[in-house]
């Protein structure tokens, strides 16, 4: 037995030792959660920053043919929003592609560092025995790994222009930090009311909902379904990984720098290439689905009835993901308002993690169902399918110009409020 309270603390309880270890487990668990999470959207919150303030957007826009316009303002002129300052299909085209490029950057030196990790604690499980203490050394190396690049990452990096949050009312440790977490989820829900006005945004997220949660799911269910119908060991699954994350790396590259630019139907658009991405996404699943052929169970090829087809599909998928991880970031940063860049990337993650719970909970009610995990493909093409229509409904022209009215509307707002207190 462990004490944890006294006479001097009442209302504290004598726990067993090993219930002691579960709870401070999922304590440091679910802090590393919130502090990854908060990192992420503190992170992503500087995307559109960076993106209005580079040197490039600072010249004189170049001129858009009318067919490239076209592909930025498909809603007529007297549906629009009228904006305080026009916004012209250059300027959006320009900061969409230059947003594009420094979010598959990210996401290239993010899936790099997730390999060269991968290939390091690799050879250290494999050496150490593959017990438990070899998965303690990997998640030890892992936060070593961690803490040691947030070093050049504090020292370097500027603050986040914006307004301090608000100074708290008690002393009180426990009360500040519940404090602060009521702010924040207060802080999400008045976001959401804000962006039911963004016609554009709650289009993407509602699109962002449920391709997150597909692509998720997917990796997911083909790691459970390489182990348990393909009987795929440790060693396959851990080169499934490395192959989809390298994948990844090439993905976030290739589509910016080769594959927009020089296939004429995409038109130089980050959108296109996200509706494309999508489709072609449906291909896994799909595939998947193939395995109830007869003739290809014959065959022992196709449709995923043999284990080595799963690694190249495994890198189709990583290819595909990591192209549209970075495209859909840098276009969810176009359609937020100035100001609310934080505010908007953390309801961007809510919509991210908070339907990863979605896609996990159906594809074990499928195979419960069916005994069949094979089914889950459906679900998964259905998931995808979608989204297609919602992101195909963005106007990238119309999301950006009612985003900049809005945060007009909102300075001004402001101005005269300090005007009354003043």
């Amino acid at each position: 037995m462990l004490l944890l309270g006294g006479e001097e603390q009442p209302g504290l309880v004598f726990w067993p030792l090993s219930e002691t270890y579960l709870s401070f487990l999922v304590f440091v668990k679910a802090n590393l959660q919130v502090a990854f999470g908060a990192s992420i959207v503190c992170l992503n919150a500087f995307l559109p920053l960076l993106v209005r303030n580079h040197p490039s957007l600072q010249s004189e826009p170049e001129e858009v043919p009318p067919q490239e316009a076209d592909v930025y303002s498909a809603v007529p002129q007297d549906e629009a929003t009228q904006p305080l300052t026009e916004i012209t299909p250059s300027e959006t085209r320009q900061s969409l592609l230059l947003s594009t490029r420094i979010s598959t950057q990210g996401i290239a030196v993010g899936y790099t560092s997730g390999v060269f990790l991968q290939l390091t604690t690799i050879p250290l499980v494999i050496l150490t025995g593959s017990t438990t203490k070899s998965l303690q050394l990997a998640v030890l190396v892992s936060g070593a790994w961690w803490a040691l690049f947030s070093i050049p990452a504090a020292i370097w990096m500027r603050p986040r222009p914006g307004p301090p949050l608000p100074a708290s009312k008690t002393n009180h440790p426990v009360r500040r930090i519940v404090g602060y977490g009521v702010y924040g989820w207060r802080v999400i829900g008045s976001t959401l009311a804000k962006a039911r006005k963004l016609k554009d945004v709650m289009f993407f997220l509602a699109a962002w909902f449920l391709l997150s949660d597909g692509y998720t799911t997917i990796t997911s269910t083909a790691i459970l379904f390489a182990k348990t119908t393909l009987g795929i060991g440790p060693a396959g699954l851990a080169l499934i990984g490395v192959l989809a994350t390298t994948a990844g790396i090439l993905g976030a590259v290739v589509w910016p720098r080769i594959l927009t630019p020089r296939l004429k139907f995409l038109q130089n658009s980050p959108h296109k290439t996200i509706l494309l991405i999508l489709s072609l996404s449906l291909f896994i699943p799909l595939y998947g689905l193939l395995g109830f052929l007869p003739i290809l169970q014959r065959l022992g090829f196709g449709g995923l009835v043999n284990k080595y087809e799963i690694y190249g599909l495994a890198f189709i998928f990583g290819f595909l993901y990591g192209g549209v991880q970075g495209y859909c970031r840098s276009l969810f940063a176009e359609l937020v308002p100035q100001g609310l860049e934080a505010n908007m990337f953390a309801l961007y993650a809510v919509t991210d993690k908070g339907s990863s719970a979605v896609g996990p909970a159906v594809v074990g009610m499928i195979t419960d169902l069916t005994h069949e995990i094979r089914w889950a493909f459906l679900f998964l093409g259905l998931m995808i399918g979608t989204s297609i229509p919602l992101m195909g409904k963005i106007d990238v022209v119309r999301g950006k110009t009612d985003a900049e009215a809005w945060s007009a509307e909102r300075q001004i707002h402001e101005e005269d409020e300090e005007a009354r207190d003043g």
